[in-house]
């Protein structure tokens, strides 16, 4: 299994941050890898929802089935359904700190069966260097949001955004 984990402090309130979060469709926004994520079943935001996610792996792309799990204490996480041969799951904790800002501590976790191994090393490299874009790209997002008081969702959460060429990505 590999893991990974970043922090960050963002200027949106704690309840922004864990709206924006627990509802999954904002992948799209902030992770690269992440083509479109839709609700498959269930509710934006709710402990359970059922999302399906278009992502890039590798020179193509794939579509992953991912739970979201969330619940009281500020805690949002999520799993890959299914029987892959890499599964990827991870969680974010969000605290409110005296100053008004939120700080973020997540942490993504891969998991190998059979045939998936053989991506191991590939994955290790790529892993700790998408950790700081998402990092990065979470932040400006949720920063953006602060002034608004609440998550924004616009179109390209759906997938409507344009992706740039050559963004490949062997992480699924």
């Amino acid at each position: 299994m590999l893991r990974s984990e970043y922090s960050l402090s963002t200027k949106a309130a704690a309840s922004v941050v864990y709206d924006y979060l627990a509802d999954l469709r904002h992948h799209a926004h902030w992770r690269a890898d992440v083509i479109t994520c839709e609700i498959e079943s269930g509710e934006p935001g709710q402990d359970g929802t059922i999302y399906r996610q278009h992502v890039h792996q590798g020179p193509g792309t794939a579509w992953r089935r991912i739970q979201a799990r969330t619940g009281p204490g500020l805690e949002v996480a999520f799993r890959t359904l299914g029987n892959g041969t890499i599964r990827a799951s991870g969680a974010a904790r969000i605290r409110a700190l005296p100053d008004g800002t939120t700080l973020i501590r997540s942490e993504i976790e891969i998991a190998f069966r059979g045939p998936g191994n053989l991506l191991r090393p590939v994955i290790a490299s790529e892993l700790s260097r998408r950790s700081r874009a998402y990092a990065k790209a979470l932040k400006a997002e949720l920063d953006g949001c602060a002034g608004m008081g609440r998550p924004a969702l616009s179109p390209a959460s759906s997938g409507n955004r344009p992706r740039p060429p050559g963004r490949g990505n062997p992480i699924g």
